[in-house]
């Protein structure tokens, strides 16, 4: 357990605060070879270009010539009109050799657009002033600190980070506002294992936020609102990440560690081990101090403290180590002052330094490991008896890292004693290893491991009944068991004793197999620089083991062990494990029943086909509705499905299973579906066109009867007259009992004219004050009432104008149009008198002069293509049958255009027809000839001289002052 627990120190101590890495050269050439490559591939992404080449730049490495070249004519012939495209291509024009842009003024307008665009976030304002910056235009800088305060109402991480690399561009007063809200930002971060600090968006977001912090800082001329912890936590950060493999995230990693290292203010200082964690006591050890790019800093000292891992007091205090000649950065620890004993040390540093913007000077830390080698030592084995005091002379000493060459006889009366001790090659000190143990090899190898305890007086005891040991076959037991022993702890640092006893109660470790055994001393420990596995005895031995004891040098053996057998265990059956072939299994299956005779199987078949049958007569008889079958590739594709799915169902009864066909049938059914949906959908088009829409009622209210008080009054008053056969009122003249059941008189109001009433309007009529008295007594008392028609919006669709009209409609109305099959029938077959309404009368006139004209579906261009091209002659057909159709209704265009107007539009129409055959006089005719040639100035009587206006000069100044004055004259008749 104890080495588990030291690698995770080392681990966890190696990742603090303190920053242990930085740029090397080994990175520069790895990524310089990923941004040429970017540079060479992605000739047609500017945004690539331009991170490549600014990473190169940043590097310190010149792209090659060709390179540069096709990257600088991608930035010349790039569309300024876009501002992300201006941003990448100034930036590819500063940073690449001879690349100057040739269209400044365009880029101009894009980044002044910038201004006048719609909330622009922190981003398009950066880009704006980083592009003028670079190609030396002079901006509005007040515009652009306004628009920047605005689109700090965003306060994300990405968006603060971009306001504030824009903030570092405008005048120095003007960003001071914005280095108040750096905290803002730095308050967002988020810690990692106490070990980073970052931002939500990842490198591109960390990275461009710590850019935009320290250039604000730097522009300021003062350290940011960030905590020297924080800077370093953001720093670590970015140097776990510098193996990135993008363009993008490399230019913008580089960029935060370049503003890093040139700034006035704070720069990271890292403390890295130059070398491998594991040190050597002959060698000196390396460190370097400098900056994250590798480059030295400034130092007036450099002091440790080696404290082993684990403790607080430090074994060595206080050391000043020496810089290295020639490497300004490098300082290393003699051999001389590295601690005795080996183990795990953690080096405190302590730099000294003038420069006050160093930061990181004090707590870095690197862990390293002291390694040492081990050599085993008074290596002693034999073979004694069971209760023989063991002496020198019953064992044999084996020199380290020999074998022992005799052969070793053991029975059931002796034992194997083998002891051997471990010490430092260095300092010839005992050390305690963390892993020890023998390994027993047979020649079919299986292997038997033991391990050892600690005795009292510093020996270690293998008690073959209770110590712990793991049985595996071949090599995979040595694996297992270094993973297992990890938690094997040992006491005290003293020579080591195997001492395996009663060895013939542990026959069942070596699961009674006899035979050559080969034994290996296998020694291990975390700051042991080179294990060891070494066998012992060369020689084969044959004996019998009951009770032996064995104490392990740094030697090998080969035994052979007979051992007594063991008897078989019984195993459950349930719990058997056989390898072996099973005998066949044979299988009687049921007889298959008696089939019936052929006569009713034939009948159950002709039964099942016998619907079919009958849809295929009744389609012989009644015929196949292929008129009504829409004319597009979607009815193939339906009908084509339904045969698809037939032929499925027939395969899967053939040789398919459930899941194969449901597989299929999701395919084809899913494709079946919307074929037929489009189907349903052209043939709902088709009625949508025709006559058979309107087949569908519109209303399914009857008529309301009206009884008013003349007529319910003359039949109560006169009940028995009329109910009497014999009466002489059946009796009176014809023309008299129709002027008695004379029609009741109509009022139409003007809304009347506005819809179709259906003949329907206002009628004057008179109420019963008390309708549901049941008592019927005269005279009672009537009340005068106007009962007006129910009235509704409707949508009507007229087939000849094609149009889809709301129109305010009765119920009557509605029950009209479904008697004529649609509105068009209605208005054509009802009289003008009788529509009663305007409108009515105006669409009648427009369907007329409609079928006249034969225009029956103007204005829909891509309409009419679409016939044109696909259904000519249907829709010649569809023309025909409308001409069919209203046939009856079809009259001259001469009549038509009168048809619909009342006597007053027809007085006036019949007025302007007369007006317009007038001969005009001539007088009228040449006046306006005239007044044409004189407005177009081509008139040759007034163009010539002697009808031309005379103009006089004025004489006043001559006449005022004389001809001696003449200059002055001339001048006041200017």
């Amino acid at each position: 357990m104890k080495p588990i627990i030291l690698l995770v120190l080392v681990f966890s101590s190696v990742y603090t605060v303190s920053l242990n890495t930085h740029w090397n050269e080994g990175d520069t050439k790895r990524l310089s070879k990923v941004l040429e490559n970017v540079l060479q591939t992605k000739k047609d992404n500017i945004a690539s270009l331009h991170f490549a080449a600014s990473g190169l730049k940043l590097l310190n490495v010149a792209p090659s010539a060709e390179n540069a070249k096709a990257a600088c004519e991608v930035a010349k012939k790039a569309d300024m009109t876009k501002l992300d495209v201006v941003y990448h291509a100034s930036a590819l024009s500063g940073d690449l050799p001879d690349c100057a842009l040739s269209s400044i003024s365009e880029a101009q307008k894009t980044i002044e657009g910038v201004l006048t665009a719609s909330s622009p976030n922190g981003e398009k304002i950066a880009q704006a002033l980083r592009s003028a910056d670079r190609l030396g235009i002079k901006v509005n800088k007040p515009a652009f600190d306004k628009l920047l305060t605005a689109a700090m109402k965003d306060d994300s991480p990405n968006n603060l980070a971009w306001v504030f690399n824009a903030a570092a561009l405008l005048d120095k007063p003007m960003a001071a506002k914005y280095f108040d809200k750096i905290k803002n930002l730095v308050s967002q971060a988020d810690e990692v294992d106490k070990r980073f600090l970052q931002f939500d968006g990842g490198l591109s977001t960390t990275s461009n936020a710590i850019h935009g912090i320290m250039s604000l800082a730097e522009q300021q001329g003062k350290a940011p609102a960030i905590t020297k912890d924080q800077l370093l936590l953001f720093t670590n950060y970015l140097l776990s990440r510098k193996h990135v493999s993008t363009e993008k995230s490399a230019f913008h990693l580089l960029s935060a560690l370049g503003v890093l290292v040139n700034n006035h203010q704070l720069v990271p200082v890292t403390v890295s081990l130059q070398g491998p964690v594991m040190i050597e006591r002959s060698r000196p050890v390396i460190f370097n101090a400098c900056n994250v790019f590798g480059l030295p800093v400034s130092l007036s000292g450099v002091r440790v403290d080696i404290v082993p891992v684990g403790t607080t007091t430090p074994v060595i205090g206080n050391l000043r180590i020496n810089q290295i000649q020639g490497a300004p950065q490098s300082y290393f620890i003699g051999p001389d002052k590295l601690p005795d004993t080996p183990g795990f040390y953690n080096v405190v540093f302590r730099l000294e330094s003038e420069d006050k913007r160093l930061i990181g000077l004090t707590g870095s830390s690197i862990v390293v490991k002291l390694s040492d080698e081990v050599q085993v030592d008074d290596l002693k084995i034999g073979a004694i008896e069971k209760d023989e005091v063991i002496t020198g002379s019953s064992l044999a000493s084996v020199a380290p890292f020999s074998k022992h060459g005799k052969i070793i006889a053991a029975d059931h009366t002796k034992r194997l004693y083998m002891s051997f001790s471990v010490k430092s090659r260095a300092t010839g000190n005992l050390i305690r290893p963390h892993q020890v143990f023998v390994l027993f090899k047979h020649v079919d190898g299986t292997e038997v491991f033991y391990t050892a305890d600690v005795q009292a007086g510093g020996k270690y005891l293998v008690d073959v009944n209770s110590l712990h040991f793991i049985h595996k076959l071949s090599s995979q037991g040595l694996l297992l068991f270094w993973g297992e022993l990890e938690s094997v702890v040992v006491a005290d640092l003293s020579p080591c004793l195997y001492n395996f006893q009663n060895l013939a109660k542990a026959y069942k470790d070596f699961e009674g197999l006899s035979g050559k055994y080969t034994a290996f001393l296998i020694v291990g420990d975390p700051i042991i620089r080179t294990p060891l596995n070494w066998p012992f005895v060369s020689e084969l031995l044959s004996f019998i083991i009951y009770h032996c004891v064995i104490v392990i040098c740094c030697s090998a053996a080969d035994f052979t062990l007979t051992l007594p057998s063991i008897a078989p265990e019984v195993v459950p059956k349930s719990q058997r494990v056989n390898y072996d072939a099973l005998p066949e299994i044979k299988h009687m299956f049921r007889q298959p029943e008696k089939r019936p005779p052929a006569v009713v199987s034939d009948a159950f078949t002709f039964i099942c086909l016998s619907p079919l049958l009958l849809l295929l007569g009744l389609w012989f008889r009644i015929g196949l509705n292929f008129g009504n079958m829409p004319g597009s590739i979607w009815t193939l594709f339906f009908h084509g499905g339904l045969a698809a799915l037939f032929a499925l169902y027939f395969v899967f009864w053939l040789q398919l299973n459930m899941f194969d066909t449901l597989k299929y049938l999701a395919l084809i059914g899913g494709f079946t579906y919307l074929a037929g949906n489009r189907v349903l959908k052209a043939i709902a088009d088709k009625r949508k066109m025709s006559l058979t829409k309107n087949l569908k009622s519109l209303t399914s209210v009857g008529p309301r009867a009206v009884v008013t008080w003349d007529k319910a009054e003359r039949i109560r008053r006169n009940e028995e007259i009329w109910a009497n056969p014999d009466s002489i009122v059946h009796r009176l003249p014809e023309h008299y009992c129709k002027r008695y059941w004379d029609n009741l008189l109509l009022i139409y109001p003007p809304e009347a004219d506005k819809g179709l009433w259906g003949g329907e309007g206002v009628v004057k009529g008179w109420k019963e004050s008390r309708p549901y008295t049941k008592k019927k007594v005269l005279p009672r008392q009537w009340i005068p009432r106007l009962y007006f028609p129910a009235l509704k919006k409707q949508v009507l669709y007229s087939e000849i104008l094609d149009k889809h009209m709301e129109i305010t409609v009765t119920e009557r109305t509605l029950r009209l149009i479904d008697q004529n099959f649609g509105l068009d029938y209605y208005i054509l077959r009802t009289p003008e008198i009788d529509l009663a309404s305007k409108l009515g009368n105006r669409l009648k006139r427009e369907m007329l002069l409609t079928l006249a004209m034969g225009n029956y579906y103007p204005g829909d261009e891509e309409r009419q293509n679409y016939i044109k091209q696909k259904h000519v002659h249907r829709i010649t057909l569809f023309h025909v049958r409308i001409r069919i159709a209203y046939a009856e209704f079809v009259i001259p265009l001469e009549e038509a255009d009168w048809v619909g107007l009342d006597l007053n539009e027809a007085a006036r129409k019949q007025q302007e027809i007369e007006e317009q055959r007038l001969a005009e006089p001539l007088k009228y005719k040449l006046e306006r000839e005239l007044v044409e040639r004189l407005r177009t100035g081509t008139d040759l009587i007034t163009n010539e001289e002697e009808f031309a206006p005379k103009i006089e000069e004025s004489k006043f100044g001559e006449r005022l002052l004389g001809k001696y004055l003449n200059p002055v004259a001339k001048r006041l008749r200017r």
